[in-house]
């Protein structure tokens, strides 16, 4: 995902939460906490629940559980690719 998509600066993780950092061209230096903000709001109109953290507001936390599956993984992060997708268009 991060290579189609410019926005998302960088990708961290520990354990089972992840964090996908949003900027302006993908430069650190321009975050952009409206790509994030839209991403929370239509994945809730979809039925997933995200969370924006970090100073501006511009990474998006992903926290699953242990236990998930596969196929439920895949879709929600198919969601999200989706939605960015939309964003670029």
């Amino acid at each position: 995902m991060r290579d189609a998509h410019p926005s998302i600066a960088e990708v961290r993780w520990l354990g089972a939460m992840a964090a996908i950092e949003f900027c302006h061209d993908g430069d650190l230096a321009g975050p952009a906490p409206e790509i994030a903000n839209v991403l929370t709001d239509e994945d809730a109109r979809r039925g997933q629940l995200l969370l924006t953290c970090g100073i501006f507001g511009n990474v998006l936390r992903l926290t699953v559980p242990l236990t998930i599956s596969q196929s439920v993984l895949d879709e929600g992060l198919d969601i999200i690719a989706s939605l960015l997708q939309a964003i670029a268009a």
